[in-house]
């Protein structure tokens, strides 16, 4: 009969040293929008936060696109640029 083993599985300790980076996140956000794209700024916080775009591309077969700005920290910009009508939009937070 085989035994149980009493040591905990190796994720364990990864899972428990980054559980803590979760809590930082950006405050005070702001979208601003022009024909062709998408600013999200930001006032304050400890995080990262980068804007994502839902838009319909103007040709057809190409329907619709999710454009992502990239990661951006405390006072930058993370814009995207989109090349249809916005559909919705979304902020990202690290």
């Amino acid at each position: 009969m085989a035994e149980a083993s009493a040591t905990a599985p190796p994720t364990t300790g990864v899972l428990a040293a980054t559980a803590g980076a979760a809590h930082a996140v950006p405050d005070d956000c702001s979208a601003t929008f022009s024909t062709t794209s998408a600013t999200r700024s930001r006032a304050s916080g400890t995080g990262q936060h980068a804007i994502v775009v839902l838009d319909r591309h103007h040709a057809p077969i190409i329907g619709f696109a999710e454009r992502r700005g990239p990661w951006a920290s405390a006072s930058e910009n993370s814009a995207a640029h989109f090349y249809g009508p916005v559909q919705s939009h979304d902020v990202h937070k690290r």
